[in-house]
Formats: C-alpha cells, structure tokens, sequence
C-alpha cells in the first residue's frame, strides 16, 4: 500500500470510521459495489476509501494491550444500531434508483420529512446479522446544485446544503 492511500496525514488529523463486520469480504463488496469505495487494504483490516472518508472494516476481538478492557462485536439484533456516517448526495432520487440496482436495501422508498428526504439502507446480508445501517437523504432547498448533462443535480463545491446519505 502506497503512503499516499494510507489514511496518515502530514498533519493535523483524519477521521475514520472503524466498523466492526462479521464478513470483510462480504462487507468490502458492498461498500465497494454500492458506494464505489476505493479498497486501500483487502484484510486484516479492510481499508477503504469512499467518497471523502475511510472505512475500516475488521472482525471483532477482545481486549488487546492498546484497548485492555474493550471487546468489539457485531450487533445482536440487526434492528438496533448506535451510530450513523452521513454520507450526502445531491440527487435523493437517483441515489436510490442506482445504488437499489447496485443490491443496496433499503428499509423503505423516500421519506419526506420537511427540510429533507430520508431513506435508510440496511449494509447487512442475509442470513446474517445485519452490520450497518444507512441513511439517505436530500434536502429541500437545492441551492448551489447544478444539473450535469443528463439532467440530474450534482452539488456544488461548498455547498452544504445539497443533500444526504449516512451510513454505519
């Protein structure tokens, strides 16, 4: 692995989301097969780059000398879930048309709730335990979107406000 695909900065700090996964290889599929994640690191732990955060994705495990009294597992109950990445995108509806023809599924179809549009994504596959959870959404307010060619939306740079997804 080259330095540059490594989540190390040259200072200050980056972020990644560490989740715990019954199946790497299953679990690395769908984030590179829905998301298009860039895999960084195939096992032991997966490293993965998707959109503009990293995923590690590894089995759980007791304690170890840096985390002692810490056991990492999967959940128990594949309804229950106790964090979210947000992952926006400036077209709700084309997100959900593609990343369903992708395999992703979702909970329900687009839920409008105001100021946004919501839908979840369950990152698990049957018969096991479900892993993740994700949620996407789009907001209201479309300002600073542009269409592309093909008449969809794409954010523009900056802007906030566009819309979203998230994910666990």
């Amino acid at each position: 692995m080259a330095r540059d695909d490594f989540p190390a900065p040259d200072e200050g700090f980056v972020v990644t989301n560490f989740l715990v996964v019954s199946d790497q290889d299953r679990s690395r599929e769908f984030y590179r097969s829905i998301f298009d994640g860039k895999v960084v690191r195939k096992k032991d732990p997966v490293i993965m780059r998707v959109a503009n955060t990293w995923l590690i994705l590894n089995v759980g495990g007791g304690p170890t000398d840096d985390k002692p009294t810490v056991t990492l597992s999967t959940p128990n109950n594949p309804d229950h879930a106790s964090a979210f990445m947000n992952v926006r995108v400036a077209d709700i509806a084309w997100a959900y048309k593609e990343w369903s023809a992708r395999g992703a599924q979702f909970l329900t179809d687009p839920k409008d709730h105001g100021f946004e549009i919501r839908a979840y994504i369950r990152a698990g596959w049957a018969p096991h335990r479900s892993r993740a959870v994700a949620h996407v959404d789009g907001a209201r307010c479309l300002r600073g979107a542009r269409k592309n060619s093909d008449g969809r939306r794409r954010l523009v740079a900056g802007n906030p406000e566009a819309a979203g997804i998230t994910g666990i």
